[in-house]
């Protein structure tokens, strides 16, 4: 469910800003709204690669999907996570295959320009390194108490 709602709020926001071709000052030389067509990856590293980043994608998709299904159904705050993640690759990948790139179009000074898809895997993956870190501090990781 959050996997669907957060991937169609990527697409959405994407086909309004195409539609648009939004450039707006939010807060000047600090926060932008405005159309990039990235076509390679962050900050448009290996720029014109699209079908490697197509490849790559799709391969840790995969991954990442056969992954999600070690997490528990107890632990529905990982789920949510995983499912942000992955929507926020598929999204991007939607752009890759469709587009030839991918649209971003939120500009911070200090990070470049991304999109809603980024967001999602950036915030939901720092929170389960925190969540998992948190786990192995405290010592109530499950893989450990399954060993005792």
């Amino acid at each position: 469910m959050y996997f669907l709602i957060a991937l169609l709020l990527d697409q959405i926001v994407k086909c309004i800003v195409v539609a648009t071709n939004c450039n707006i000052s939010i807060i000047p030389n600090i926060f932008n709204i405005m159309y990039v067509q990235n076509t390679g990856g962050i900050y448009g590293a290996l720029e014109g690669n699209n079908l490697l980043f197509i490849f790559i994608s799709m391969t840790v998709l995969t991954l990442m999907v056969i992954c999600s299904k070690f997490v528990t159904n107890d632990n529905k705050i990982k789920k949510v996570l995983w499912q942000l993640i992955i929507a926020g690759g598929v999204g991007n990948l939607i752009d890759r295959i469709f587009r030839g790139f991918v649209v971003d179009f939120v500009q911070l000074i200090f990070f470049g320009v991304f999109n809603l898809a980024d967001v999602f895997i950036v915030i939901s993956t720092v929170l389960i390194i925190f969540l998992e870190l948190r786990e192995f501090v405290s010592g109530n990781n499950r893989e450990d108490n399954n060993r005792k």
